[in-house]
Parts: C-alpha cells; sequence; structure tokens
C-alpha cells in the first residue's frame, strides 16, 4: 500500500505534524475503498528525515528552516539546530551571486502559485567552498492564495556539473579539430547519407557542404567501387566484422568533377540513440599520423567523458530528470591564472582577487577585502616605472620583480555603466631579463662587428702599404743613390771648372781668356754651380722624406701586432700627423705642445689609429681656416693627449651617442661611425678613458688618459 506524508493536516492538539511531534500516516487497500489514518510519533518521523541520504526541510517565506535533516551538515557545514533554531535562515547561505534569480524565480513561482519547483544555483559552505545544489520543493498555499510553506529536498551535484562542462568543452574541441582539418572527415548515417562534412571534404571532393549533405554517399566513390562500399557499411552498421575497421586502405574517390583519384581512408562507426553512425577520415600521407593522433585522443576523451557521464546520471536518475549547463565559480576560473587579478569597486576597495594575488601579499582574503589597492600595492610594489604599452611598467627593488600593471573599466551587464575596474599585475621579470640580456648581447655583437670591419679594413690598408712600400722603396733606392752620385760628380765638375779657368787665366791669351769669360757669362756656369748642390741637396731630402712616410705608413697599417711594446708616444703622434697632413694642411693650421712622457708599454699602432681619427674628425669638422692643437702632458703616472680644434662642435643631444657603433651624423658614404667607437675599445683597452667637450659653432676638445705602465 502507498504511503505518503500530508504536510498541511494538523491533529487534534494543534501542532504542526512535520515540525511537530507526529505525521500523519494513510493506507489504503488495492482497490481503494478503505483508508486508514495512522498518526505517525515526531521520534519516528525525524529518525526517517536524519537517516535520508539527501538534506529534506521545511522552508518558510522568510527563509527560515523549521525542520532540517542531519543531511544539511555534509551539504552545508552547519548543525541543523543552527537553521531550526532561527539563527541562521537559507537566504544567508545562498551564493551572492545567485541570490537575486533565485528571489525572483521563487516570486514568480509563488504569484502563480506553482505546485512545485526545481532549480539549480550555488551554496556557500560554512568553510567558504561554493557547491552546486539541485533544490526540488512542493509549496503550500492558504485558501486565500498565501504560501504557508515549502517541503523540498536538496542534492550535491557540483560533481555532475563540472563533468557536464568538461564534456561540452570536449564536444566543442572535437568540433573545432574536424572543422579546421585540411584532410575531410565524413559522417554517414544508417541510411548512408552524408551526415557530417568538414571544409577539408569540401576541398578534396569539390562539393560544397549544402549540396552533398543528406546526399547518398556513393557520389564519392567510383561507379565499379560502389557495390563493395555499400556492402562494407551494410556490415558494419549490423554489427558485424569489417576488415577496414581500424585500419588506413588505399582506395579511390570519385570528385564532383568526376575525376577518379586515390586516397587514403579510415573508417569508424560509432552508436548514438540506437543508432549506428560512420565516420571516414579522407587524408593524405603525409597528415595520416597527426590526424589520427589527434582524432584518436578527441575520440578516447569525448567517450571516456560519456561514459562518466553516463554513470554519474544512472546514481541520480532517482532524484532528477534535467540537467541545466552552468559556467564555472568565477574564483576557480581566476585562481588558475599566474597574474595579480583585482576587482575593484568605483573607490577602489577590493571586492575579490584571485589566489595568485592573495599568495603574492601574503595575506588572507578576509584581511584585505575592502582595503584600498592603492594603498596595498604601495607597500608591496613601490609604484615606479615607466608607461608600458597601454599599462604601466613597475619595479620591485626588494624582490627585483618587474610587473605590469593594467586597468580594465568593469560594467554593469543590464545598462553597460561602470561600476569597478578590473586591475592585473604581469609579472615580467624573466621577460625583462632576457630583454636586457638581448639588448647587451645586441651592443656586444655590434661593438665586436665593428672591430672586425675596421680590422679588416687597417689589414687591407696594411696589405696596401707593405706593397706600396715595396714598390716605392725600390726606385726610391736607386734615386737616393744616383743622387748622391750626382752630387759627387757636380763637386768634381766644379773643381775642374775652377781649375780650368786658374790655367787659362794663366797661360791663356787675352783672347781666349775673353772667349773663356764670354762663353762662362752666356752659359751662366756660376750660377748653375752654384744651385747644382743645392737642388741635389733638397732632392736627397725630399727622397729621405719619401722614405719616411712610407715608413710611417707601414707602421701605422699594423694595428694586429699582439704584443705591447714600449714608446714614445709623442713619436706616435708625430707619426700620424705625418700620415694624415695632407687632410689638415689645407683647412687648418696645426699647433704642437708635446710635452716631457715618459715611454710607457702600450700597442703604439693601435694608439695610433685613435689619434688619426681624432686628427681626421678635427680636419673635417673645420669648413675653412681654422685651428688644431695638440697637447700631450704627465701627471700623477697618466700620459694625457688632447685635440682640440676650432670647428663646428657636436650638438648636445648626439654627445652621448658618439661613442655608439655605427653612429655617425656625417653624410652617407663619408662616415661608417665606427672610427670614435673603436677609439673607445682601444682606449679602454689601455686602461684609460677618453673625455669629450664641446660647443656649438665654437670647437670640440678629446681628452686621452692612459696609464703610463713600466716594464719589460
Amino acid at each position: 500500500m502507498p504511503q505518503f506524508f500530508a504536510p498541511n493536516v494538523r491533529y487534534e492538539k494543534g501542532k504542526d505534524l512535520i515540525s511537530g511531534e507526529a505525521a500523519l500516516k494513510i493506507t489504503s487497500d488495492k482497490g481503494g475503498t478503505t483508508a486508514m489514518v495512522t498518526i505517525i510519533d515526531g521520534d519516528t518521523l525525524r529518525s526517517v528525515i536524519d537517516n535520508l541520504p539527501v538534506f529534506v526541510y521545511r522552508g518558510f517565506p522568510d527563509w527560515s528552516i523549521s525542520v532540517a535533516g542531519r543531511a544539511v551538515r555534509d551539504l552545508t557545514g552547519y548543525a541543523p539546530a543552527e537553521f531550526t533554531s532561527g539563527k541562521l535562515t537559507w537566504r544567508e547561505i545562498v551564493h551572492p551571486d545567485d541570490l537575486a534569480w533565485l528571489r525572483e524565480r521563487f516570486r514568480d513561482a509563488v504569484k502563480i502559485q506553482t505546485p512545485s519547483l526545481t532549480t539549480r544555483y550555488r551554496i556557500v559552505r560554512k568553510d567558504g567552498e561554493a557547491r552546486w545544489v539541485e533544490d526540488r520543493r512542493l509549496f503550500s498555499y492558504a485558501p486565500d492564495g498565501r504560501l504557508l510553506f515549502v517541503d523540498g529536498v536538496l542534492f550535491d551535484v557540483t560533481d555532475l556539473v563540472e563533468k557536464e562542462e568538461a564534456l561540452r568543452v570536449s564536444e566543442e574541441r572535437f568540433r573545432k579539430v574536424a572543422e579546421s582539418a585540411h584532410d575531410a572527415i565524413i559522417t554517414v548515417d544508417p541510411e548512408g547519407k552524408v551526415y557530417f562534412w568538414n571544409f577539408g571534404a569540401e576541398k578534396i571532393f569539390g562539393y560544397p557542404r549544402e549540396e552533398i549533405l543528406g546526399k547518398d554517399f556513393t557520389l564519392l566513390v567510383p561507379e565499379g567501387a560502389r557495390d563493395f562500399h555499400k556492402k562494407i557499411i551494410t556490415q558494419l552498421q549490423e554489427g558485424g566484422d569489417s576488415p577496414v575497421v581500424g585500419k588506413v586502405v588505399d582506395v579511390e574517390g570519385l570528385r564532383k568533377s568526376g575525376e577518379r583519384f586515390p586516397i587514403e581512408i579510415s573508417i569508424a562507426p560509432w552508436g548514438e540513440k540506437g543508432k549506428t553512425y560512420l565516420t571516414a577520415i579522407i587524408r593524405d600521407v603525409s597528415e595520416r599520423k597527426r590526424l589520427e593522433n589527434a582524432l584518436r585522443e578527441e575520440r578516447d576523451a569525448l567517450k571516456k567523458a560519456k561514459e562518466e557521464l553516463q554513470e554519474k546520471h544512472a546514481q541520480l536518475q532517482r532524484l532528477f530528470s534535467l540537467v541545466e549547463k552552468a559556467k564555472k565559480e568565477w574564483e576557480r576560473t581566476m585562481d588558475c591564472v599566474e597574474d595579480l587579478i583585482f576587482l575593484l569597486d568605483q573607490d577602489g576597495r577590493i571586492v575579490r582577487c584571485n589566489r595568485a594575488a592573495l599568495s603574492y601579499l601574503g595575506r588572507d582574503y578576509r584581511e584585505i577585502l575592502g582595503k584600498n589597492l592603492d594603498a596595498l600595492l604601495k607597500t608591496h610594489i613601490p609604484q615606479t616605472g615607466t608607461t608600458y604599452g597601454d599599462g604601466k611598467e613597475l619595479f620591485h627593488e626588494e624582490t627585483g620583480k618587474w610587473f605590469v600593471l593594467r586597468v580594465y573599466a568593469y560594467r554593469d551587464e543590464k545598462d553597460d555603466t561602470v561600476t569597478g575596474k578590473v586591475v592585473t599585475l604581469h609579472d615580467t621579470t624573466d621577460l625583462k631579463k632576457a630583454h636586457q640580456e638581448l639588448e647587451k648581447a645586441y651592443e656586444d655583437l655590434k661593438r665586436t662587428q665593428a672591430q672586425i670591419l675596421q680590422q679588416d679594413k687597417m689589414a687591407s690598408i696594411g696589405q696596401l702599404a707593405a706593397g706600396v712600400a715595396h714598390e716605392i722603396n725600390n726606385p726610391m733606392g736607386f734615386i737616393s743613390s744616383n743622387l748622391g752620385t750626382m752630387k759627387k760628380y757636380a763637386e768634381k765638375v766644379a773643381t775642374f771648372l775652377e781649375e780650368l779657368t786658374s790655367l787659362v787665366e794663366e797661360k791663356g791669351n787675352d783672347e781666349l781668356k775673353g772667349e773663356v769669360k764670354s762663353l762662362a757669362r752666356k752659359m751662366k756656369v756660376d750660377l748653375i754651380l752654384e744651385d747644382l748642390t743645392d737642388l741635389v741637396d733638397e732632392s736627397l731630402e725630399g727622397a729621405a722624406r719619401v722614405r719616411k712616410i712610407v715608413q710611417d705608413l707601414k707602421s701605422f697599417s699594423r694595428v694586429d701586432e699582439a704584443e705591447q711594446k714600449h714608446a714614445d708616444i709623442n713619436e706616435c703622434l708625430e707619426s700620424t700627423i705625418n700620415i694624415v697632413w695632407n687632410e689638415i694642411k689645407y683647412k687648418a693650421k696645426l699647433i704642437r705642445d708635446f710635452g716631457d712622457l715618459p715611454q710607457t708599454k702600450c700597442y703604439p699602432q693601435q694608439l695610433n689609429q685613435v689619434f688619426m681619427n681624432l686628427l681626421v674628425n678635427a680636419a673635417q669638422a673645420i669648413e675653412k681656416e681654422g685651428e688644431i692643437r695638440v697637447k700631450t702632458w704627465h701627471e700623477d703616472g697618466n700620459i694625457f693627449v688632447r685635440i682640440s680644434d676650432t670647428g663646428c662642435g657636436i650638438p648636445p643631444e648626439n654627445l652621448n651617442r658618439i661613442f655608439e657603433p655605427f653612429f655617425t651624423t656625417k653624410e652617407v658614404g663619408k662616415g661608417t661611425g665606427l672610427g670614435l667607437s673603436i677609439s673607445y675599445d682601444i682606449v679602454k683597452k689601455h686602461g684609460g678613458d677618453i673625455q669629450v667637450e664641446s660647443q656649438v659653432g665654437e670647437g670640440t676638445t678629446f681628452t686621452i688618459r692612459i696609464p703610463v705602465v713600466e716594464g719589460r
């Protein structure tokens, strides 16, 4: 016989049967002609309610609860007495995000006097954990339509909601994989009609989706093979074995154009609602492995999720029949993000934050709730930094961490008004360090490249200088030798003419004397003898100077010498001036002010390169007549070289960049931007430094300091 509780029946003392001490038990015979009313005592009823595996309750319009079984503790974490005593109402544990719409649903149901209502919403347990519940309730109304109370039962459906979401994500992933695949994926229904047709199939066979869906699959098979394919599909749909299942088979397909072409096809049957479907994957060999693996993983994941869902459905089949979709709670989603995320109200107070934010701040959620975020950030991340894209870059000195702070408007979903803001802090420390290391490596690379280019250039100059020196020294050798011999011959000729003149004066007659004197005057012998020696001496001096220039050029070009040696810096300057004199002499007056300098161990040819760069730059900075002054002195164990010019000067914005590789203000083709960069490196290599002072329109001064290095 059926047994049931009548919740609105009152026994003779007027006490509520459910919440009081007794309940009404009605039994009837099979014909329903007789009935017996039995009063169940309150202890028995309480025992029944407490032993139910689900939470049974009686609630009232003010959300208070008069009856709550022991299962309420497992579901909510609160003791039954906390509800039945009136200390706690059900409204207080409903999730804040669900309370408004739940109240609206409840109000609408009462308004039309709905006899029952099933809803799915979240509650917040005593320990703060949010759980999904399904609430099935029966409404009891007074004759005048007022709601008296609600009897209901609640089920914890959190695991089911998560499984449903996992299934939805898996199905969506499968659909995206299928649509994005370059190969054809085709599903045939039990009638042999095309049920699914992806973009890859459209590309391979030439049929648009809207044209092929619902058509017989044999359109894709050459006429001679259609019976064979039909037979295989019939076997598969009837549950029989087939040699093509689980294998890749080489067959021919038929395009819309009528063209036959070779394909590789794998077929898999699957069931849904008692029907058998066949899915075929048609692919080229190069993509086969990737697509097989992707399809197998998706199919396994889908099958596993489906099996888990079916198992859960079987367990909860007695309790509910309809499952609603829901989103995962916001906090759990945000906790998966490594960035620090804060939700603020319009006054900048923290409303919510994710786990990463709590971990970094080292605070409990309750400690920071309602606190001003700016104040917290100033304590934990001093806001010093620069603008970074659409955010702000911050640096925390104590931890050495870099962050990028961004702010987004938080809008109301109803009227789109701004009700707060979302603040994110992204840790960019690793990216920042990598960027800095990359910049340093790039600068080192540019500097190394500049040195290699300059070394190659100087090596070429060295080869040219060696060749020129060889070609010049050979003719200059016999020119100098011949000039020396010519000088001796000229002296002998002069002596001969003097002796001959004396003999004529002593022994010749007057007529001979007169003719000799007349001939001497006519030939200007005295002037020739007087100039001949000077001409030869000047030619010898010029030949010596040519040899000196060639020697300086050879010495200057050997910048790749590996060993240091002691050198006189003044001599290095003189050698360099001799080399670049042609650049200077037409534009400027050169003033030397050389002090007494000790010799120092150095790479003289490399220092010559520094001096050449500075002297050439000084000459090029002077448009017309100017002055270049070179001064040297020794002070406190250092040798100083100062090269000044009265040229155009360097603009202030360029002073900090003149030593950068490839930076130049000269016209294209007139400068590489390597001279000062290489000069800077050479001076640093010697343990010294180079300073620059400049005034636009007045000139520039470079001062080089090189430590004196003694020893062998």
